[in-house]
């Protein structure tokens, strides 16, 4: 049974032209955390995602960061390591598509929002990543 999400982080395609858009890293809000522990470990897909300072560290040439209160489509890899009862650390690999909307961008910058929601989430795969 896994326990605990440490480090997220994803990577981001056009939904329709697959297109790399860039790579991200945030903070899963505790309800986002728990969505994505009951995804993990009982296959329940989560209706959403919150997820806190997003920081877009890598942008490609099609870079098109989320837009204040509008969705665009989307499909990720979202990389995170999961901690299970024993206390082991397990890198894994969810893909999945989703709807992208920024809630807040007090900023202004194009590369970091203070949170970004994900909707209408359909999981593609979910791995364990083994060498």
């Amino acid at each position: 049974m896994y326990t605990k999400i440490i480090d997220p982080s994803i990577v981001i395609y056009n939904d329709y032209t697959n297109e790399f858009i860039g790579s991200a890293k945030f903070i899963l809000t505790p309800e986002s955390q728990d969505a994505l522990l009951r995804l993990v470990n009982y296959n329940i897909i989560p209706a959403s995602l919150l997820l806190m300072n997003l920081n877009f560290y890598q942008q490609s040439t099609y870079f098109d960061p989320p837009v204040l209160d509008q969705t665009v489509p989307r499909k990720g890899i979202l990389r995170v390591i999961v901690v299970n009862d024993a206390g082991e650390q397990i890198p894994m690999e969810i893909r999945l598509r989703y709807d992208a909307r920024a809630r807040s961008n007090v900023s202004g910058s194009l590369t970091f929002f203070e949170s970004a929601e994900y909707n209408n989430i359909e999981v593609d795969s979910i791995e364990e990543i083994v060498y």
